[in-house]
C-alpha cells in the first residue's frame, strides 16, 4: 500500500509500503511538484474587443448627497445596447448608449471589422434603454431613452426617435425612465412602445410611472386604458413582451425593484395584473433583469430573472423580508428612508444601517438615543414609534437570480447555480451559444455604486449558463467560455455579427470598455431572418422554433424588441440543431402559423408573411 500527500504549496511526498494499524508521521520534506501537462484550454468565446475598441463614459456623481440613506447609488445603471442592420447591408450594425458627459455610439458592420460613428455628444442625461425603430417608410431607426438621473434641473428625461431624415422627440417624462420595450399591443400592425418608470429624482423609493404609448401612424399617444394598472406598479427595472399564455397576443413581463417579477396579461389590449395567479407574487425582489426563454423545449414560455445575489450583507426570506419604509420623518422637506430587518434577539425590526449614518440624516436620533449603545439596544419602534404606522414602506424576501418554468398553471420557481448567486446579476440573455440544441443563459454582472461602509459586488467576469433542454443548468467557467469581463457589466447582446452561423455576444461596462466576444467553438446553427410587413418589418412578437424529422422540436424562440436590461438583441436568430432539422414553425404576431421546410443543408431561411 502506498499513500500521496499534497502540502499546501502544491508540493507532494509519497510513501510506499504502508502496512494498516499503523500510525505514520509524515514530515514536509524530500518532496516533489508533480509534472503537469500543460493542455491548451480551448474557450468557446475570443474576445475581439478591439474591433469596436469602445469605452463608456460615466461622470464621477455623489448619489448620497440628497439621500444619504439610500441603498445604492443609481447614477450607474446604463449603459444599453442594440443590435441592427441599420444600413440594411445584411449585418448586424451596433449601438451602444452613453452616460452624463458621453455619447450615444454607432459602430457600422464593415464585414470583418467596424467604423465607428456619434450620434449625440456631450449628453446631459444618460443615455439609457435602446431600441430599434420603424419609420413611416418601413425603414428601421433608433429610438433612446435620455433619463434625469443626476440632474433633474436640467430638464425632464426624453425618449427620441433617430430617423433617416432627422431626429424627433418622442415625448418628455418629468420622472427617470428605466427600461423600454415594444410590441403591437393593439393588433393594427405596427409597435406600440412600454416605458418603464424607475424612481422619482430625490425621492427614492416613490416610483415613477409607467406607460403605454400607442402607435397611431407614428405619432405615440399615451395609452389611457393602461394608465390605471401601471401608474403605481412600482420601480421598474427590465421588461419584456411575451405570448406566455400562448394566446396569440403579447402581455408583459416587468422586473421591479422591491416587488415581484409581474406578470400583465394581455386581455384585448387591456393589461391585467395576473402575477398572483400564476405563482409569482411573493417572490419579491431586487430584480434587475428579465427576458424569456424555452428551457424545457416544451414551446412554452419560460422566465429568467436576475437578482441581487447571495453574497452581500443582505439576508432576505419569506419569513423575514428586508423593509424599507420612506417618509420626512424630520420635517426638513426630504424623503427619509429607513432600512430595516428582523432582528431574533428583539423578536422585530431593527434599522439596517449604523447609529453614524442614520442621526447624520436625522438629528433628532442623535439627540434622543444619544450613544451608540443606546441605539444598539433600540429596536426600529423605538426610535420610530407610531410613526411607521403611517409611513409607506416595501419589503423583499428574495435575493436569488431564478428561471421560472411554465407549466401552463402557473410557474414553477428554479434558483440558477450556486456560482450565479455570488454576485449581482444584471442582463439577462437568452441563445444557444454552445449550438447544442438547447437555450443557454447569459447573465452580465457586479454592481459597485454600494453604500461607502459596504462592500461591493465584483465577484463575477460574465456569465454562461448552459442549459439541458430539460429545464436543468449549469455554469460554464470563464475559462473555458473565454468571457472574463471585470467591471460593472450592464447591457449585453447577442449577434451574428460575421454571419458564421455562430451566436456572438457584446458586453457592455459602466465607465470602462465595452466587450465583444466571438464564438468560436459552437456547432454552427440555423440563421433565421423574419420578414414583416411595413410596419413591423424586423417581425418583432414573432417566434421561430425547429421541428426535427421524428416530430420532436427544439426551443421557442421569441423576437424580442426590449428586453434583458435596457438591450435588444439581433432579431436574427441563430437556432442550434440537435439532429435533421425538418421544417422551421413561425408564429406571427397575428397568431398565424407558418410551418417552411428546410431543404438540404440551407441555413439562411427568409420567411415572409
Amino acid at each position: 500500500m502506498s499513500a500521496t500527500i499534497t502540502w499546501r504549496n502544491g508540493s507532494q511526498t509519497k510513501i510506499d509500503s504502508l502496512f494498516a494499524n499503523r500510525e505514520y508521521t509524515v514530515r514536509e520534506k524530500n518532496t516533489f511538484y508533480p509534472k503537469k501537462e500543460d493542455k491548451p484550454i480551448k474557450q468557446l468565446y475570443e474576445n475581439v474587443s478591439d474591433l469596436i475598441d469602445h469605452k463608456h463614459i460615466e461622470k464621477s456623481f455623489d448619489d448620497f448627497a440628497k439621500q444619504s440613506l439610500l441603498p445604492n447609488g443609481f447614477s450607474q445603471i446604463g449603459p444599453g445596447v442594440l443590435w441592427m442592420d441599420i444600413d440594411n447591408d445584411d449585418d448586424q450594425d451596433v449601438f451602444i448608449g452613453g452616460g452624463n458627459g458621453g455619447s450615444i455610439d454607432y459602430y457600422r458592420n464593415d464585414g470583418d471589422s467596424f467604423s465607428a460613428f456619434s450620434i449625440e455628444n456631450k449628453l446631459e442625461n444618460d443615455a439609457t434603454a435602446l431600441l430599434s425603430s420603424t419609420n413611416s417608410d418601413g425603414t428601421v431607426g433608433l429610438m433612446a431613452a435620455f433619463s434625469n438621473i443626476e440632474d433633474a434641473t436640467i430638464g425632464p428625461s426624453i425618449i427620441k426617435n433617430y430617423t433617416r431624415s432627422g431626429e424627433e422627440k418622442i415625448n418628455s417624462i418629468e420622472d427617470m425612465i428605466g427600461p423600454m420595450s415594444q410590441s403591437d399591443i393593439d393588433n393594427d400592425g405596427d409597435l406600440d412602445l412600454f416605458v418603464g418608470g424607475r424612481w422619482k429624482p430625490n425621492e427614492y423609493p416613490k416610483a415613477s410611472s409607467s406607460k403605454i404609448y400607442i402607435n397611431d401612424n407614428g405619432n405615440y399617444i399615451v395609452d389611457k386604458n393602461n394608465l390605471d394598472i401601471l401608474d403605481e406598479i412600482g420601480m421598474v427595472t427590465s421588461s419584456v413582451f411575451s405570448d406566455i399564455d400562448n394566446d396569440n397576443d403579447q402581455d408583459l413581463i416587468i422586473a421591479l425593484e422591491w416587488g415581484p417579477v409581474t406578470i400583465l396579461e394581455n386581455v384585448n389590449g387591456r393589461f391585467k395584473n395576473s402575477t398572483e395567479k400564476v405563482g409569482l407574487k411573493n417572490y419579491k425582489g431586487w430584480w434587475n433583469g428579465v427576458t424569456t426563454g424555452d428551457f424545457n423545449n416544451d414551446g412554452l414560455i419560460d422566465i429568467v430573472a436576475t437578482n441581487w445575489g447571495l453574497n452581500t450583507k443582505y439576508h432576505f426570506s419569506p419569513d423575514h423580508p428586508r423593509v424599507v419604509y420612506f417618509d420626512d420623518f424630520d420635517n426638513n422637506n426630504v424623503l427619509d428612508i429607513v432600512e430595516a430587518h428582523f432582528d431574533d434577539d428583539f423578536s422585530s425590526l431593527v434599522p439596517e444601517r449604523g447609529f453614524s449614518c442614520m442621526s447624520n440624516a436625522m438629528p433628532f436620533i442623535r439627540d434622543e438615543k444619544e450613544t451608540f449603545l443606546n441605539y444598539a439596544q433600540s429596536s426600529l419602534f423605538d426610535i420610530f414609534g407610531n410613526e411607521l404606522n403611517s409611513a409607506p414602506s416595501l419589503e423583499a424576501n428574495t435575493l436569488e437570480s431564478m428561471v421560472f418554468l411554465n407549466s401552463k398553471k402557473g410557474f414553477i420557481p428554479v434558483k440558477l447555480p450556486f456560482e450565479t448567486q455570488m454576485t449581482t446579476g444584471m442582463h439577462a440573455g437568452v441563445s444557444d451559444m454552445n449550438g447544442d440544441g438547447n437555450d443557454d443563459i447569459f447573465i452580465s454582472q457586479n454592481f459597485f455604486a454600494v453604500q461607502r461602509e459596504t462592500d461591493r459586488n465584483d465577484s463575477g467576469r460574465g456569465l454562461i449558463i448552459l442549459g439541458d433542454g430539460k429545464g436543468n443548468f449549469k455554469t460554464m467557467p470563464g475559462q473555458e467560455s473565454g468571457i472574463l469581463v471585470y467591471g460593472e457589466q450592464r447591457g449585453s447582446a447577442f449577434a451574428d455579427y460575421n454571419n458564421d452561423k455562430k451566436v456572438d455576444l457584446i458586453v457592455t461596462q459602466n465607465g470602462a470598455r465595452t466587450m465583444l466576444f466571438k464564438n468560436k467553438l459552437s456547432k454552427p446553427g440555423l440563421s433565421v431572418r423574419l420578414h414583416g410587413p411595413r410596419k413591423n418589418p424586423l417581425a418583432f412578437g414573432s417566434s421561430v422554433q425547429i421541428e426535427y424529422s421524428d416530430g420532436s422540436k427544439g426551443p421557442k424562440r421569441e423576437i424580442r424588441s426590449g428586453a434583458g436590461y435596457l438591450s435588444q438583441d439581433s432579431p436574427v436568430q441563430i437556432l442550434g440543431v440537435k439532429q435533421n432539422a425538418k421544417f422551421i414553425i413561425s408564429t406571427w404576431p397575428n397568431g398565424k402559423t407558418k410551418r417552411s421546410e428546410i431543404n438540404g443543408d440551407e441555413i439562411n431561411l427568409y420567411i415572409d408573411k
